[in-house]
């Protein structure tokens, strides 16, 4: 069964698992809120703690995700694509905490990453009810759909990050998943 009818969809998914930093790895750690991160929210601001805390809501529905599908799954490839989703995006996940936490940051909740749970919660929804005619097929156009909703709102985060160590986590992911997206002789 092919899943993929365009190769440049494979192609982007692919490189939405890719988006891991390039510095080195660090074990999973937390942080928390400290008073030189009190720039007021508002719809336009994130604070950093706010950017973290999107960026760990979009990983951990990508892992709930890919573990459903890892159960559910039919085709060996959908099944391999969501190994790689979950351990992408949890790696992604650890890096962002450990990033908060060399900040003195704990991933905080805004209108956001508030916006990406509910998306979350209705794939997940949408995951569990599927047949399983019609998981891989459910499977996949989720992704597609809150992949690119979420590179979208890379675009708009990204020149919203204050610290440095943010900014970057966030643009490897957005440039790895662009550059991959491009790569000839993707799946």
């Amino acid at each position: 069964m092919r899943v993929f009818k365009h190769r440049g969809l494979a192609t982007v998914l692919m490189g939405i698992g890719m988006c891991l930093p390039v510095t080195s790895g660090a074990a999973p750690k937390t942080g928390h809120a400290v008073a030189g991160d009190s720039k007021q929210a508002n719809k336009n601001e994130l604070t950093d703690a706010q950017i973290l805390g999107f960026a760990d809501t979009a990983n951990t529905g990508e892992i709930g995700q890919g573990n459903i599908a890892l159960s559910k799954g039919q085709a060996d490839s959908v099944k391999q694509f969501a190994q790689l989703m979950v351990k992408d995006h949890t790696a992604a996940k650890d890096k962002g905490r450990a990033i908060g936490k060399e900040l003195g940051l704990t991933p905080a909740p805004s209108e956001l990453s508030n916006g990406i749970q509910r998306d979350g919660n209705e794939a997940t929804a949408q995951l569990e009810k599927a047949s399983a005619q019609s998981f891989d097929r459910t499977y996949m156009q989720i992704q597609v759909r809150l992949h690119e909703k979420v590179l979208k709102k890379l675009d708009d985060v990204i020149p919203k990050a204050d610290a440095s160590q943010v900014k970057a986590l966030l643009t490897t992911c957005a440039v790895m998943s662009s550059t991959t997206s491009r790569s000839p002789g993707a799946p």
